[in-house]
């Protein structure tokens, strides 16, 4: 028997002509939207190289379990929600490095995750 319906629906699975071509498949029925972040108002990217009492902030594999880098990367987030309007996402290099993080600053403990991440 055959799928007769395939219903994708994602936010990150743009664009949809590259992802058509990677599953080898034709969406002939599509519906996009446009962003909801105006990157001209709402975003401003940045890397954050050195913490606030001017520690270099390289989250190698090996200093992710370091307590001062973790102090650190915490002080600093803390520093820029302080003053960063309407909130900040931060993003880490793995959910390994992330959940580490969130531990040591004394955050709600990971849920299991399973199989192919999330």
């Amino acid at each position: 028997s055959r799928a007769r319906s395939i219903l994708v629906t994602s936010g990150t699975l743009s664009p949809l002509p590259s992802l058509a071509h990677e599953l080898g498949l034709e969406f002939p029925v599509r519906l996009e939207n446009g962003h909801v972040v105006d990157p001209g108002r709402q975003l401003h990217a940045r890397v954050v190289g050195t913490g606030v009492s001017g520690k270099g902030l390289c989250s190698t594999y090996e200093r992710r379990g370091d307590p001062a880098y973790q102090a650190e990367l915490g002080n600093t987030l803390a520093a820029l929600a302080r003053v960063v309007p309407e909130g900040m996402l931060v993003f880490f290099p793995s959910y390994a490095a992330m959940d580490q993080a969130v531990a040591a600053w004394g955050g709600p403990q990971p849920a299991p995750r399973g199989g192919g991440g999330r």
